[in-house]
């Protein structure tokens, strides 16, 4: 069973920390834990409720505005770290269509205007 009282940590590096310190349980991206997992500081556990596995990563950026050198070189670092399970790269072509800019233009309309 899962805890329904838990500690919600953003940084990866403190709740690292924590874990090998013996306090408390987390999922952990395999790689950052793999020598822990090896030394016997750290040990993986079957949960019947945990719903752990592979989260895909995607660039998204606007077509008319493509990511300078920094983007694209962080994008390759990014493939390259994912040690090559990346999916192949897909180019939209279209503008995607969503609620962004319906929503704007209701914004807009619904301001009453100043005395």
């Amino acid at each position: 069973m899962v805890s329904l009282t838990s500690w919600r940590i953003g940084d990866l590096t403190l709740k690292h920390k924590l874990l090998v310190a013996g306090i408390g349980w987390g999922g952990m991206p395999e790689p950052m834990v793999r020598a822990d997992i090896e030394a016997g500081r750290l040990v993986r556990l079957n949960l019947r409720d945990w719903r752990g596995g592979e989260y895909l990563m995607q660039v998204v950026h606007k077509t008319d505005t493509p990511p300078g050198p920094a983007g694209r070189w962080l994008i390759e670092r990014l493939v390259t770290l994912s040690d090559g399970v990346a999916a192949p790269a897909r180019e939209m072509t279209k503008p995607l269509k969503g609620k962004g800019r319906r929503q704007s233009r209701r914004r807009a309309s619904a301001r009453k205007p100043r005395k």
